[in-house]
C-alpha cells in the first residue's frame, strides 16, 4: 500500500495471480532494462468502462528521464520492473479471462478491482524496494501525474477528493479524449517529431488546466499536495506504446 496515506491505493478483494514474465535486468545507471514480450489483449476487445485508464505496457518509470527524477538506484528500479511486469501480464490476463468467458456483469467493476490489485502490487514492491522516504514519496507523486485524467477513476482518488459524479463523469470523458488524441499523435510522431512534440506539450498543459478547473478551491489544494512539484513527462514516455497499427 501507499505509505501516504493521501494516495494510499484502493484495497480491492480480487486479487489476481502473479504470471511468470522473462526480465532483462539493467547492467549500470544508464542501461534499461529490456521490456519483455508479453500477449497482450487487444484493447479495441475490451469494452470501455468508468475505470478505462489501465496500465501501460512498459513501466511509466522506465524512461530515462523518469529515471533520473526519481534516482532510483540499480537494485530498486530492477526489483520494481520486475514486479510492474509480473502485474501487468496478471491485469492482461485477467481482462482476457473477462472477455473470455463473457461473464455477465459490471465489466467496469471488474476492471477497477483487476487495477485495484496491479496499484497494490507496485504499491507493495516500491515499499520493499525503495530505501529513501523522499524518493519514495516523489514515486507516487509522479505516479499519480503520470496518471493523468485516469487517476480520477481510482477510487482512493475519488474518496480523497471528495469527487462528485458530474466531476468523475467529466474526467471519464477528458480521459478518452486524452487517448484518442495520443493515438492521433502516435501516427505522426516519427515522421514530425517536432511537431507532434508541440502538439503534446500543448496537450499536457491542456489536461493541467482542466483539471484544475474541474475540481475545486478545496479539492485542488489537496491535489496539489498529493502530486507535489510538477512534472512535465517526456512525450515519448507516452507516445510508443499509443500508437496505433497503420
Amino acid at each position: 500500500m501507499f505509505r501516504h496515506p493521501e494516495i494510499r491505493a484502493f484495497s480491492v478483494g480480487f486479487v489476481a495471480c502473479l504470471l511468470p514474465v522473462g526480465f532483462a535486468g539493467a547492467q549500470n545507471g544508464n542501461q534499461q532494462a529490456e521490456t519483455p514480450r508479453i500477449n497482450a489483449v487487444n484493447s479495441a476487445q475490451v469494452q470501455p468502462g468508468r475505470y478505462s485508464g489501465g496500465p501501460d505496457e512498459r513501466p511509466w518509470f522506465s524512461h530515462p528521464e523518469i529515471r533520473r527524477e526519481l534516482n532510483l538506484k540499480n537494485e530498486e528500479y530492477r526489483d520494481l520492473y520486475q514486479n510492474y511486469n509480473q502485474s501487468w501480464a496478471a491485469y492482461n490476463q485477467g481482462l482476457s479471462n473477462l472477455e473470455k468467458d463473457q461473464l455477465d456483469i459490471d465489466r467496469a467493476q471488474l476492471q477497477q478491482s483487476l487495477y485495484g490489485s496491479f496499484s497494490d502490487s507496485l504499491s507493495q514492491a516500491a515499499d520493499n524496494a525503495i530505501q529513501d522516504p523522499s524518493i519514495r514519496k516523489r514515486f507516487d507523486q509522479l505516479h499519480l501525474q503520470y496518471r493523468g485524467y485516469s487517476a480520477f477513476g481510482d477510487p482512493a482518488v475519488q474518496q480523497r477528493l471528495n469527487l462528485t459524479e458530474k466531476q468523475r463523469t467529466q474526467f471519464d470523458t477528458y480521459h478518452r479524449e486524452w487517448d484518442q488524441n495520443l493515438i492521433t499523435l502516435g501516427k505522426s510522431f516519427s515522421s514530425n517529431r517536432a511537431g507532434t512534440l508541440g502538439r503534446f506539450n500543448r496537450a499536457q498543459q491542456d489536461a493541467r488546466e482542466r483539471i484544475n478547473l474541474t475540481l475545486t478551491p478545496e479539492q485542488r489544494a489537496t491535489w496539489i499536495k498529493m502530486i507535489g512539484q510538477q512534472y512535465s513527462f517526456p512525450a515519448d514516455a507516452y507516445l510508443p506504446t499509443r500508437m496505433a497499427p497503420g
